[in-house]
């Protein structure tokens, strides 16, 4: 699926990509989540991603207070 650049979401996926550039600890965090939700729901990629998605929007709630 492609994602229109300016739309919300892409502005998002960067945001939340600046945000695990600028922060290692936030950076390791996300991968050991993601490889416990990988073990846990090895052939369930939507419960995955829905696993997944309170942290991503968490990230996404603190960057946005910051600017």
């Amino acid at each position: 699926m492609a994602i229109k650049g300016g739309s919300r979401r892409y502005l998002d996926e960067l945001a939340f990509r600046d945000a695990l550039r600028a922060d290692p600890g936030l950076a390791a965090r996300y991968a050991a989540l993601k490889r416990d939700l990988a073990a846990r729901f090895r052939s369930d990629r939507e419960a995955y991603t829905e696993h997944k998605a309170p942290f991503v929007k968490g990230v996404l709630a603190t960057f946005s207070d910051r600017t």
